[in-house]
């Protein structure tokens, strides 16, 4: 069913235009940017998660592990995964995160939700860069030195408890819990005329 001529044209002027969708709108990003936001962020913080998996499997693998040899291959492989792998993965979820947060109507203080992705992202990265990489270098440094067939004790502890921070991050992204904070919210800006 179609609508009379004057009706149609009235919708159509009721309709704004691009720039005035773009002004009431605010920061906000478009359908299609947002979802390329969204996909992108997915997989990004779907290569950290896998990183911080792989390194725990590794650190649990080189500690149970009879052979010496295949000890050392694993402290290997997690210093290349804690050194190149986890960083970029790490940048590329905060970049795509705050994008996110900024450009959309989730907002970066306003939810509790994004709140605690946002500190479970942060004591992530700094559990990888203050406890995981020191003990690795570590790690392989006294194995090489004297032979030890030993580990950081702080190793273990540290590659068990990063998963399950990432995948916690994961779960609250997908039921947002908690609701809002009490900040307010900021009201979209008249268009200048």
């Amino acid at each position: 069913m179609t609508s009379p001529p004057e009706k149609r044209g009235s919708l159509v002027a009721a309709r704004p235009s691009g720039l005035a969708r773009q002004a009431t709108a605010g920061r906000h990003l478009s359908p299609r940017s947002r979802k390329t936001a969204v996909a992108a962020h997915v997989v990004v913080s779907g290569v950290w998660l896998g990183a911080v998996v792989t390194n725990r499997f590794l650190g649990v693998s080189a500690t149970l592990t009879g052979s010496e040899t295949l000890a050392d291959g694993y402290y290997a492989a997690m210093d290349t995964t804690v050194n190149h792998v986890m960083p970029a993965a790490a940048l590329a979820t905060f970049a795509t995160g705050l994008v996110l947060a900024l450009a959309t109507r989730w907002g970066l203080f306003r939810h509790w939700w994004v709140i605690t992705k946002f500190v479970l992202a942060i004591v992530t990265v700094v559990v990888g860069v203050a406890i995981i990489d020191p003990a690795v270098r570590d790690t392989i440094e006294t194995r090489a030195r004297t032979g030890s067939t030993g580990f950081s004790p702080a190793l273990l502890p540290a590659v068990v408890a990063t998963p399950l921070m990432l995948l916690s991050a994961t779960v609250i992204a997908i039921i947002k819990p908690w609701g809002r904070t009490s900040r307010p919210r900021r009201q979209p800006r008249e268009p200048a005329e």
